[in-house]
């Protein structure tokens, strides 16, 4: 069973403002124009983006009452742990609360008790200020990163002339506020169910055993290259790009989906949110229970680090703010992050939404916000001020998330970061660039970047979408001079559609995209993502 969605008025197609091919994702009508798709980005963000995030959320818990004093540099882990506590015992929804001023925190704090927030008194000068001296390295993690360790602890220098450090598990791993379960993987998984049928852009899929589900329940929906690697042609398209070999390790899958259960009808299961790749016998997929924490949040707060050295690449000691792994439904909002390796880190999670993040600092961070593992984020008025590796990161095996109405300040990038990642947005994002010199003496910057690990190359996977950039050039190109936007090593059938600013553009994006609206916006649609789910709503208010 297949449903049709579409994606632009009728009108403003029939007038010819936007692009022909992104007027339906039907996949006769993406054959007629030449194979031509753009995905269904209107599910991600909390509760599918169909609710708001929750204001003032369950029975307060005031740190205060449990002898957690502002401003006076003393240690306040021992009780704000004992609010923790207090509120874990109660049932329903619990707001653990700070007020204003600085707070002195040196241990990891696990939320994983669904309907926990933590919140404070707001991000700025008169509001809270949780400070943690202290990296993950140093803390005692009660053996959180044990297999990361095991697995990523391998010598290496950059240089000679530095000492051998072990490479950190933490550039990607872990945070002071560790929000799910476990560690970087999913937990929870029942006897797995094999697919009979589900179509790309389907809600509805056919399960042999639906008596082994339930509605409400959260599944998983994995790809692997176990048999058939079908689901690297659906990932990559017909390409004579490099597959690295890490796609084919068939212990672990190489595209996740996580949905829930909206009902069942005999063998026909109808999901909360399409599929974003078929499964048949061709292209083999299996199905599981999965169980992550739900309505977890952060917000109105500062989470601050000591300004202390870069020590390089992969050195990072896990100034890291917030991890989160195995949650949904989840939100951080109205946050700022200060001097962190890594601000937000996202795995193995799924409809949540990150609002309001401001991430500063001297020191070189990894990420500002990192996405990985994960599917239906939502990432929105992210602005990025401190100097990073990763700017917005689509990460390892991220799926249908976005980044929206966000900025970067300083050496910004679209990190596509490999892993088979793919159908990722950038929608409406502000790009502020230092255009560099090439050989031949033309104005350029790297704007969109292929990174990671060559194992899993190539940069992305199709329909990675870049809708509505504006890019301001702070210098190094004339004021009448194109500069050239580069993308170099990513992943096939890309859509980059409106790249506007303050100079002339050209997309140099490698493999070629659909490239449209180059130095023009796409006033019909600003935000793609708005755009789709009013449409999705009004349908289904019909």
């Amino acid at each position: 069973m297949k449903r049709s969605t579409s994606l632009l008025l009728a009108g403003l197609c029939a007038a010819s403002t936007l692009p022909a091919y992104a007027q339906s994702t039907d996949k006769a009508a993406d054959s007629e124009r030449g194979g031509f798709f753009l995905p269904d980005y209107s599910y991600a963000g909390y509760r599918f983006g169909e609710e708001q995030i929750p204001v003032d959320f369950g029975q307060a818990f005031m740190v205060a009452d449990y002898g957690a004093r502002a401003d006076d540099e003393i240690d306040d882990t021992a009780a704000v742990k004992a609010a923790m506590d207090a509120a874990y015992k109660v049932n329903g929804p619990v707001r653990i609360v700070f007020g204003p001023g600085k707070y002195i925190l040196t241990e990891v704090f696990a939320l994983d008790r669904s309907q926990t927030v933590i919140q404070g008194a707001g991000p700025g000068e008169n509001g809270t200020q949780l400070h943690f001296p202290l990296p993950l390295d140093t803390i005692e993690n009660n053996g959180k990163f044990d297999r990361d360790r095991v697995e990523y602890d391998r010598k290496k220098a950059e240089d000679d002339s530095l000492p051998r450090l072990y490479q950190s598990p933490h550039s990607w791993t872990g945070g002071l506020f560790w929000i799910g379960k476990g560690g970087g993987g999913s937990n929870g998984r029942a006897e797995l169910t094999q697919f009979l049928v589900g179509a790309r852009e389907s809600e509805v899929i056919g399960v042999r055993y639906p008596n082994r589900l339930r509605e409400g329940d959260w599944v998983e929906i994995t790809w692997n290259t176990e048999e058939k690697d079908a689901i690297i042609t659906e990932l990559y398209g017909d390409t004579d790009l490099e597959i690295g070999p890490a796609h084919f390790n068939s212990k672990n899958p190489v595209v996740t989906h996580r949905s829930k259960i909206a009902s069942i009808d005999g063998n026909a299961v109808t999901l909360r949110s399409p599929m974003p790749h078929p499964a048949s016998a061709d292209v083999p997929a299996m199905i599981s229970v999965w169980s992550p924490v739900e309505q977890v949040g952060i917000e109105d707060l500062a989470i601050t680090f000591p300004d202390t050295p870069h020590l390089g690449h992969h050195r990072e000691l896990g100034y890291n703010g917030i991890f989160m792994t195995n949650a949904v439904d989840s939100w951080v909002s109205n946050v700022t992050i200060l001097n962190a390796d890594a601000g937000i880190l996202t795995h193995t999670s799924a409809n949540s939404t990150y609002r309001d993040i401001t991430t500063r600092g001297e020191r070189l961070a990894h990420y500002s916000v990192h996405i990985g593992s994960s599917n239906g984020i939502l990432a929105e008025r992210v602005n990025a001020y401190n100097p990073v590796r990763h700017t917005f990161s689509f990460n390892t095996k991220s799926v249908r998330s976005v980044f929206k109405d966000s900025v970067g300040w300083t050496t910004p990038m679209f990190d596509q970061h490999a892993g088979a990642n793919n159908q990722n947005l950038y929608d409406s994002i502000t790009m502020h660039i230092e255009a560099e010199r090439n050989r031949d003496d033309e104005a350029y910057y790297d704007l969109w970047r292929g990174t990671g690990s060559s194992r899993w190359q190539p940069g992305s996977g199709r329909y990675n979408t870049s809708w509505n950039t504006q890019v301001i050039v702070k210098s190094g190109a004339a004021d009448d001079e194109t500069v050239i936007l580069q993308g170099r090593g990513e992943g096939p059938e890309a859509r980059v559609i409106g790249v506007y600013g303050n100079r002339p553009f050209e997309v140099a994006y490698v493999p070629q995209p659909v490239a449209e609206y180059v130095n023009e916006k796409v006033t019909a649609i600003p935000s793609l993502y708005e755009f789709q789910l009013q449409q999705r709503l009004a349908k289904a208010a019909q």
